[in-house]
């Protein structure tokens, strides 16, 4: 190698060879020209990855890339680590293997952070592959997560734009499952967090932060992280100009330890956590809400719905470009999925039920997406979805429980001084029927 390279692109990987191979063939054909190197981190891969990887690393990349081997799986904390300290670029750009590089990704990354002096990070807009295989599912049936089975959709919905938290401090993916293509998707916005499976920031930055913190397991030392940067006085912005898609996920048991880092999380860094998701909602124009087992989630205004309703009548096809504009039309789900039922079209049911259960969750929608799961021949799908309905009706069979806490988060909402937030949980507090 002979000049510094400007950026060091780091993707920690364990086994899966055939996504890192696709993601580093996808890098090479997004990204021109020789101002960066590759650092590949295996940990400890039993696959094909230690003998395959160097010769493509070279091919692709020549000089610029390098092979780090370790001896055992530490975690993709402590590999990014290791990493951070070898490269020589001006900046870091960490990257899961289970990603593939848009063409133009990175300039309006590095154009952001040299144009807003005060951020700290920068990341990309994630998308779902389309017509791909979809992201395994979390161990737990956590009922703040979506419901994520093969998609068939033509327009990518997105995975990543930013995370917003709670107000029981808990991550969300903003607007994870709207069209990528719809307005708020390209609103210009700083948030809370960004994850670390496309993150730049500045490599003199990470360094000075000490890194990742070692104690988590594969998931949320990317959120620490993001509240360390915070706590620096900068700020954290998804650039959507740029686009990554995102298989997301792919490493066997990724979420058998977020219970753990979850509270490891809330004992580091609580004090540097606001909730923020409500925050967004409304400043995007939208409704905050919960369901009945006291999931936060958005809808539309009244006044959408209202005007929306003659359009129940239209067309399938009408429907689906409708649904595309108003992500969140829940009676616009209603029709067309009926329609499609009507039509016995079970895969692209099956796509609208998806959409409906993820963006406007209910017992409903789950019961028609596990229909149409059944109707595809997509088992994984329906017990998945079965479990979630199970621990739903568990929730629900305790409405005592479910009312005190609401009325803790009530309390919580009002020494935040969010009113709108506040009579939200006061209302979930009330008995059915008052």
């Amino acid at each position: 190698m002979n000049a510094e390279p400007l950026l060091s692109v780091i993707i920690p990987v364990h086994d899966q060879w055939p996504l890192t191979r696709q993601c580093l063939h996808g890098l090479r054909t997004a990204t021109h020209g020789n101002f960066f190197e590759v650092l590949v981190v295996d940990n400890a891969s039993q696959d094909a990855t230690p003998t395959a990887c160097p010769p493509l690393g070279r091919k692709l990349f020549g000089d610029r890339f390098a092979f780090l081997r370790r001896n055992m799986n530490q975690g993709f904390g402590p590999a990014c680590n290791l990493a951070a300290h070898t490269a020589r670029g001006e900046l870091l750009f960490f990257l899961n293997n289970d990603t593939v590089p848009q063409p133009g990704w990175f300039e309006p990354l590095r154009a952001a952070l040299t144009e807003e002096p005060d951020l700290g990070a920068v990341g990309p807009l994630l998308v779902y592959p389309v017509s791909k295989p979809s992201p395994k599912q979390s161990a737990d049936h956590d009922t703040n997560a979506g419901v994520k089975p093969q998609t068939t959709a033509q327009c990518p919905q997105t995975q990543h734009l930013g995370i917003a938290f709670c107000l029981q401090k808990r991550p969300h993916h903003l607007y994870e499952h709207f069209p990528a293509r719809h307005p708020l998707v390209g609103k210009k916005r700083r948030v809370s967090a960004l994850t670390a499976a496309a993150l730049l920031l500045p490599r003199s930055l990470f360094l000075t932060l000490d890194g990742f913190y070692p104690g988590y397991v594969n998931g949320y030392e990317d959120l620490e992280l993001c509240a360390r940067i915070r706590r620096q006085g900068l700020a954290l912005r998804c650039v959507p100009e740029s686009t990554i898609i995102h298989y997301s996920s792919q490493t066997p048991g990724r979420f058998d330890h977020d219970q753990a880092n979850a509270r490891l999380l809330q004992e580091r860094c609580a004090a540097l956590i606001t909730p923020d998701l409500n925050r967004h909602i409304v400043q995007d124009g939208l409704k905050p809400a919960l369901t009945p087992w006291l999931l936060p989630h958005a809808v539309q205004q009244d006044e959408d719905t209202r005007h929306l309703a003659p359009l129940t009548q239209s067309p399938l096809p009408a429907l689906l470009d409708l649904l595309e504009a108003h992500p969140l039309w829940q009676a616009g789900y209603e029709a067309a999925g009926r329609l499609l039922q009507e039509k016995s079209d079970w895969p692209q049911a099956l796509e609208i039920r998806l959409r409906q259960a993820n963006l406007r969750p209910s017992l409903a929608a789950y019961t028609h997406l596990l229909r149409a799961a059944l109707k595809c021949g997509q088992q994984s799908l329906a017990t998945e979805t079965q479990n979630r309905i199970a621990v739903i009706n568990r929730l629900l069979a305790d409405p005592h429980t479910l009312r005190r806490k609401a009325a803790h988060l009530a309390n919580q909402a009002r020494m935040l001084g969010e009113d709108d937030l506040e009579r939200l949980y006061r209302q979930a507090c009330k008995p059915c029927g008052q």
